[in-house]
């Protein structure tokens, strides 16, 4: 019986849908994990990545209109593919990565009597889109499916909590996006080195996608000031990498870091002394969301410095692992000014065993409790409708 995971994205980076479906796979309970997603140009159509069988579906209509009538012709050949492929196989659980697959996983689960797994990475519905329509229908699409999957998860209690006050009945598990904790002790990338910090300035990293919302301006304005020593180094991609670039021309405690694959993120945070995680709170997905990267710096033995939204407040005052601050420039140069190695230290003390509980392997504690419990299941059965 086959396990297939559906992610509209290229998979290779995608360290959530790795890990679920590295757990599922090395269960037992599925004699096949394979995993769906979208092709990007020069990745191959097929690939195993850790063990794991990939397909990337090409799309014929790739190239056509970012538009909503570009987009939606878009998903239909990815849906019809997918579904074209998948019909005839012995599914025995479908999980759908964010809303955008769900409509073909409740398809497939009509077709093969699979279960769905629902897993919303964000507040799916939430996310400060700015097109009405666009929101209005995955607002309409999520309302009517959801209830047709078997088990939903999500990321953070946040989130959690308003799927199951917006959706009566709907509890998702929680299981947040923690990565695989070290064996051993991290050896560390020498950042300090390869971007020439002084012995009296901190380096403070920010990982992950350098695009809108997450706080970079706010960043490299703080890192431009003259009235400190600090420097910070962005590892990642996205829209903005150009803009960072160009400011790390004219200022040299700016620097721009390529990203790497994800079991090398660890190493390279612990090469820095303060790991960085702004969201802007301009979205109800935003203010409750819980950064991969705030367990990566974590993991890596760094202090956090996080903006002040809810669940980064309460992981940093569970762990004492850091400090919370506003985004405005006054705010940041205050925190920026008054931090200083004798702190990072202090919090550095016993980080590793108040963090020691921290794991995706207690996570995947949660996802196979799901599952099994799912498969002692009959599936939930559509009465009536269309897709």
């Amino acid at each position: 019986m086959i396990n297939l995971h559906i992610v509209r994205n290229a998979v290779r980076n995608d360290s959530r849908v790795l890990k679920e479906a590295a757990t599922l796979r090395d269960s037992g309970l599925f004699s096949s994990v394979e995993i769906v997603g979208l092709n990007e140009a020069g990745m191959p159509a097929f690939e195993v990545i850790d063990g794991l069988n990939v397909r990337r579906i090409s799309l014929s209509s790739r190239g056509w209109s970012k538009g909503l009538v570009g987009q939606v012709l878009k998903f239909a050949e990815w849906r019809h593919r997918i579904v074209q492929a998948y019909s005839g196989q012995p599914l025995s659980v479908v999980h759908c990565h964010d809303l955008d697959p769900l409509p073909i996983g409740a398809q497939l689960k009509a077709r093969t009597g699979a279960h769905l797994v629902y897993d919303a990475h964000e507040l799916e519905t939430e996310q400060g889109e700015p097109s009405r329509l666009r929101v209005a229908l995955a607002r309409w699409s999520e309302k009517r499916l959801i209830r047709r999957a078997d088990a939903c998860i999500s990321v953070s209690a946040s989130i959690c909590d308003w799927y199951a006050q917006t959706y009566p009945g709907v509890r998702p598990a929680l299981v947040r996006n923690v990565p695989l904790r070290p064996s051993g002790s991290v050896e560390a990338v020498n950042l300090r080195r390869r971007y020439g910090v002084s012995d009296e300035a901190l380096l403070f990293i920010y990982l992950g996608a350098l695009s809108p919302g997450r706080g970079i301006p706010e960043l490299m304005q703080a890192f431009t000031d003259v009235g400190h020593r600090h420097h910070i180094v962005f590892m990642g991609y996205g829209t903005l990498a150009e803009q960072i670039s160009a400011r790390a021309e004219s200022c040299p405690r700016i620097h721009l870091h390529p990203a790497v694959p994800p079991d090398q993120v660890i190493r390279h945070a612990a090469g820095a002394d303060v790991g960085v995680s702004f969201i802007m709170d301009t979205c109800l997905s935003n203010r409750y969301c819980l950064p991969n990267k705030l367990f990566e710096c974590t993991l890596a033995g760094l202090p956090v410095l996080v903006s002040d939204l809810p669940e980064q407040r309460r992981f940093v005052e569970a762990y004492r692992a850091g400090w919370c601050t506003a985004l405005d420039p006054a705010s940041l140069r205050a925190t920026l000014l008054g931090l200083h190695r004798s702190h990072c230290d202090a919090v550095r003390a016993g980080l590793t065993e108040r963090t020691a509980g921290l794991g995706w392997h207690e996570e995947a504690r949660v996802l196979l409790d799901l599952y099994r419990d799912l498969m002692g299941r009959q599936p939930q059965v559509r009465q009536t409708g269309r897709f």
